[in-house]
């Protein structure tokens, strides 16, 4: 993991683009999440409007079944992101997200995400690039 939560945002590529010392401010946006193996982030249908990015550790996203067995969606990994969707789109969780091992997440509600985009926040302009491309 890197020494600081800017030096960790500016080498994944949501933040590349951008320094440390240009991230640091923007940092202070996310909530940091410490999470136990077996711990629920989120569950399929919950109206959670927020997106993360994984420090360390690693999540699953699992999808109910109708037939009782649940089906992997994804499994993710330190750098990667999860859940753009409710930052784009208002609905609820396609599925639910698991911590397969003690895991440190980034947490950026959605309400912070409009806020900055409302203001053509570069940085937030810019990770909203990386979202959609």
């Amino acid at each position: 993991m890197s020494n600081s939560l800017p030096d960790f945002l500016s080498n994944t590529e949501y933040f590349s683009r951008w320094s440390s010392a240009e991230l640091s401010g923007f940092a202070s946006h996310f909530q940091v999440v410490d999470l136990e193996e077996g711990d629920v982030l989120f569950q399929e249908g919950d109206e959670d409007q927020a997106w993360y990015i994984i420090m360390s550790g690693r999540v699953s996203i699992v999808k109910d079944s109708k037939t009782g067995a649940a089906h992997i969606l994804a499994e993710l990994e330190a750098s990667e992101a999860f859940g753009e969707m409710s930052l784009l789109e208002k609905r609820p969780r396609m599925g639910s997200a698991l911590s397969m091992e003690k895991s440190i997440v980034l947490k950026l509600e959605r309400v912070i995400f409009d806020g900055l985009l409302d203001d053509h926040h570069p940085i937030d302009v810019g990770m909203l690039r990386v979202m959609v491309i």
